[in-house]
């Protein structure tokens, strides 16, 4: 063969390997995200422990979480600092998520899960929808959109429940 052939063939050669390697490139890039996805998952539930330990540790805290809504207006102001902080801090992990979620960071099925746990929060922590007017221009556009639905669509059920609930007839 001559030179001329070797050439030939190395330039078919490339021709077969730069598709081939094309491919490569691209899963290696698709597999890289599915980690990342991954790791934000995991850097969710990183940032959460601490949190759900010091529930767990201390019955003040737990008392402070589980009471506070419902005794808010009894409550020193030094314990309305304090749950309000502890609400503010939810809240903020919450906006962390639903913005990673956004820029498609991780997954709507990791996503649905936080997002069940925002509208149980949002339920149970009743103050922050009172208080939602005056604390939605503390957080990102989008994600205080997303709350007032979540807010406006728990009242609308709530409404539901009330105007077909026996008492109300």
């Amino acid at each position: 063969m001559t030179l001329h052939d070797w050439a030939d063939v190395s330039i078919i050669i490339q021709g077969v390997l730069l598709p081939l390697s094309i491919l490569i490139l691209i899963w290696q890039v698709w597999k890289q995200s599915k980690l990342t996805r991954a790791a934000n998952a995991q850097s969710l539930v990183e940032i959460a422990t601490p949190f759900h330990l010091a529930l767990v540790q201390d019955s003040a805290v737990a008392e402070l979480w589980k009471q506070g809504a419902s005794q808010y207006s009894e409550m020193d102001p030094i314990r309305q600092e304090r749950y309000m902080g502890m609400i503010t801090w939810w809240i903020m992990l919450h906006e962390s998520i639903h913005h990673q979620w956004q820029e498609d960071l991780i997954d709507d099925s990791v996503y649905s899960s936080w997002r069940r746990d925002l509208e149980y929060f949002l339920t149970r922590h009743k103050i922050i929808a009172e208080r939602w007017p005056k604390l939605r221009e503390y957080y990102e556009a989008a994600f205080a959109v997303h709350v007032d639905g979540i807010i406006q669509e728990q009242e609308k059920k709530r409404a539901e429940r009330d105007a077909s609930s026996p008492a109300s007839q």
